[in-house]
């Protein structure tokens, strides 16, 4: 059985900020357990400065919501 993690509160990944970002950023990119599905909520902004425009992306197998 998956479980779920979501993960709010931060700008967002890809990481372009501080501490809190690049914690979602590895731990995302070095996830162990692929029984894990992350959810992370981005803001629009931080996303736009890596190109990205949808509203719905997938970044290091996190399913991303701007």
């Amino acid at each position: 059985m998956k479980k779920s993690v979501y993960i709010i509160g931060s700008k967002g990944i890809p990481a372009k900020y501080g501490g809190f970002e690049t914690f979602v950023e590895k731990l995302t990119a070095f996830q162990q357990d692929k029984a894990i599905q992350y959810y992370v909520a981005c803001m629009r902004e931080n996303s736009a400065k890596s190109g990205i425009t949808e509203d719905v992306f997938e970044h290091n197998g996190a399913i991303c919501y701007n």
